[in-house]
């Protein structure tokens, strides 16, 4: 039966219409002429009437048939038969690697291309379907993606994977009805492409040594020199089969070009340089440090961007967002990491890895605090600090947000100094805070500063382009006590002494930091002693207020302190102070000491690279965090074999975090990790980290620790205490 319906239907398709339209015109004619010539004899008409009806129908049969063989052809093309279901003779003889899977990822047909992209990738065809539908098609078959593409990687090759639901027959789905088609578009070529650019890619960098000035004048030209032929064969050998060169530029200066692969090894062996300078010894007083700045552009090469390299459309967002770089803006940018790297200590290499500030990359970090023996650039800034304060009509002067002793303290003495020079200055301070309540109380019952302090607000109210602005205790404009009111200053000075991280305070008309300062405090007194030479301008309060900063900065004169220390606190007995009498402003309440005590005492002791490290968790109140923590991390100090202590505050679904040490292990490193917003001093640190239980912050510092033998490289998000 089905032949002979094949064969009829051959016979149909293969009848040409226009003989068909021939032959019914011939029968018509002949037809009506009988009929005309038999008058009266109406069965032929009748007749010929019913051929025509008849001939018109196998017409349109005729069209039927050649229409639905036209679909059945298209359909071949488009991989289905009459049915709609897929029909694998085409796509056996296609040049893309094809395979069917059921909707479960079981392979039912393959064709010769795949088994041969197999077998050219020496891999199984059954693990390669396996790990492409468990990796990739299955999430979207749950979704109810009905075709997509993915980039993969076969083995050593790259392709582009198109899937899409097809319909097949039950025999070749094992059951099914539908099941995926998936083809491989080759790309391997095109990736290699791209992975060529990224690693041969040219980053510039700079390199400065730190103290070739100190040297110089300490040591004399031989030993300088000297040390200059350590430096430049130290260089060579670092960069030895590597693809870099380093040229000197001036007496301490070198500029550094070097390909992107080999940055990375460079960033994986941590800089070695920054510890091999320091071995040089040819009769220099100093060990030899370096800053170094590179500048590289790290930003996801999309396939968008790729294409708009290869065709030449420059202009496209996309190719603008991966090729944003550029000599100038790569050299501009050197040089505001080597003024960064400065500002934190020197000692270190800064990598800019995009256009996000929070992803560069930090290594190195000075173990070593090398003191400045003369007060040349204490002089200097001085002189800058008073000339600016005399441009201005009006001072606004604040320390960071949840103010301290030394902040409050160095406020103050900007305070007095403009009052001194005749301008008119304001302390912005939003009330006191538990740090500070006993120091402000003894303040406000001098009744002399009833207008001195004021509010945000009121700060921006009188806030004018003849005003000025003076921060200290910080270089953050996040940390600040009126963020608002430095955003909306046209002119800014900032005095600090901690390391500056990347959120620091922009266009600043005079930025004095030194790290090697115990504190803020330590600075302005400095200054104050130039400003206005043999005068005892400090209200005894505010002398006071200064010894009690720099007490607890240095956490009663143990840590960072220096010759310049000690004369500064000998200028503030001058001014009146009793060390004695300051203790009772940094002092805790007994009920602060209790609770002290029992977060000491829920502390765990951990040895880690041969460092005894303390940790502990708890939970306060926002406002004492920095008051009772930092005390908690200082205390746990005082145990035997404590040399770094962590102290770990639940806030709500956030954790702060509290770091101490006694010099041997750098926690400004630590909490620079790129995991913790955190920053501040090498043996004093605050941190924070976002979405973390307090559990997963210590696990997250042990493991930090234990991948650090010694102070190392982090991603720097902010810095913090």
């Amino acid at each position: 039966m089905k032949k002979k319906q094949s064969l009829a239907y051959k016979f149909l398709y293969r009848m040409n219409l226009v003989w068909v339209n021939v032959a019914v015109a011939a029968v018509l004619i002949a037809l009506t002429a009988v009929t005309f010539f038999e008058a009266g004899k109406p069965g032929l008409f009748v007749l010929c009437i019913v051929l025509l009806a008849l001939l018109l129908a196998l017409d349109v049969a005729l069209i039927a048939v050649r229409r639905k063989k036209a679909k059945k052809d298209a359909d071949r093309l488009g991989f289905s038969d009459e049915n709609g279901t897929v029909c694998t003779g085409l796509l056996d003889a296609m040049q893309l690697a094809t395979v069917i899977l059921t909707q479960t990822g079981k392979l039912c047909w393959a064709n010769i291309e795949f088994k041969q992209m197999c077998e050219a990738l020496s891999v199984k065809p059954g693990a390669v379907v396996s790990d492409i539908f468990e990796n990739y098609i299955k999430s979207a078959i749950d979704e109810g993606v009905r075709s997509d593409s993915k980039d993969v990687k076969v083995g050593k090759g790259f392709f582009k994977m198109y899937f899409t639901y097809v319909r097949a027959s039950e025999e070749l789905l094992a059951g099914d009805k539908t099941g995926c088609c998936v083809y491989f578009v080759d790309t391997t070529a095109y990736e290699r492409v791209k992975d060529l650019y990224k690693r041969r890619k040219i980053v510039l960098g700079e390199i400065l040594v730190d103290n070739y000035e100190e040297i110089f004048q300490t040591n004399g030209e031989t030993v300088a020199n000297q040390v200059l032929i350590e430096v430049n064969s130290i260089f060579n050998a670092w960069i030895q089969d590597r693809n870099a060169i380093i040229k000197r530029l001036t007496r301490e200066r070198y500029i550094m070009v070097v390909e992107e692969q080999s940055l990375k090894a460079i960033e994986a062996e941590r800089v070695t340089v920054l510890e091999s300078v320091k071995k040089i010894s040819v009769g220099n007083s100093f060990p030899v440090t370096l800053s170094i700045g590179l500048s590289t552009n790290r930003t996801e090469l999309t396939d968008e961007a790729f294409d708009a390299f290869v065709t030449g459309d420059y202009e496209s967002e996309a190719y603008k967002r991966a090729f944003s770089d550029t000599l100038a803006g790569s050299f501009a940018d050197v040089d505001d990491l080597l003024n960064l790297s400065l500002s934190r200590g020197g000692d270190q290499a800064i990598v800019k890895t995009g256009a996000d500030s929070r992803s560069n990359l930090f290594f190195g970090g000075s173990e070593i605090d090398t003191d400045r023996e003369d007060m040349v650039s204490a002089r200097v800034n001085a002189g800058i600090l008073k000339d600016e304060i005399l441009k201005s009509k009006k001072v606004l002067c604040m320390g960071h947000a949840a103010a301290d002793l030394d902040a409050i303290g160095s406020a103050l003495a900007v305070y007095r100094i403009s009052m001194q020079l005749g301008v008119r200055a304001y302390v912005v301070l939003d009330g006191p805070n538990p740090q500070i309540s006993v120091v402000y109380a003894a303040i406000m019952d001098t009744g002399e500063y009833g207008d001195v302090f004021i509010s945000k607000s009121e700060a921006l109210n009188i806030l004018d382009e003849n005003t000025l602005t003076v921060v200290t205790d910080t270089f953050s404009e996040r940390q600040v006590e009126a963020p608002e009111v430095v955003h909306n200053s046209s002119r800014i000075i900032v005095i600090d002494h901690h390391r500056r991280g990347v959120d620091f305070i922009k266009n600043t008309i005079f930025n004095y930091a030194d790290t090697m300062a115990s504190s803020a405090s330590e600075l302005i007194v400095e200054m104050i002693r130039y400003i206005l030479p043999n005068e005892k301008i400090l209200r005894k309060i505010e002398a006071e207020t200064l010894y009690g900063g720099i007490l607890l900065d240095t956490k009663n004169m143990f840590f960072k302190t220096s010759r310049r220390t000690f004369d500064v606190c000998a200028y503030l007995r001058q001014q009146g102070v009793i060390p004695v009498a300051v203790r009772k402003y940094i002092q805790p309440s007994f009920e602060d000491y209790k609770r002290i005590n029992e977060i000491v005492s829920g502390m765990k002791f951990l040895s880690v690279n041969n460092k005894g490290v303390a940790i502990t968790s708890c939970t306060l109140p926002k406002s004492e965090v920095n008051k009772l923590a930092s005390m908690a991390a200082d205390k746990m100090l005082e145990i035997a074999g404590v040399d770094c202590s962590f102290v770990i505050v639940k806030q709500d679904s956030d954790v702060a975090i509290k770091a101490r040490s006694l010099g041997d292990v750098n926690v400004q490193i630590i909490l620079e990790h790129h995991e913790i917003a955190g920053g501040g001093h090498f043996t004093a640190a605050a941190g924070y980290v976002k979405n973390c239980t307090p559990e997963r912050a210590e696990q997250l510092i042990i493991g930090i620790l234990k991948s650090e033998s010694k102070p190392a490289d982090s991603q720097n998000r902010q810095s913090g205490e």
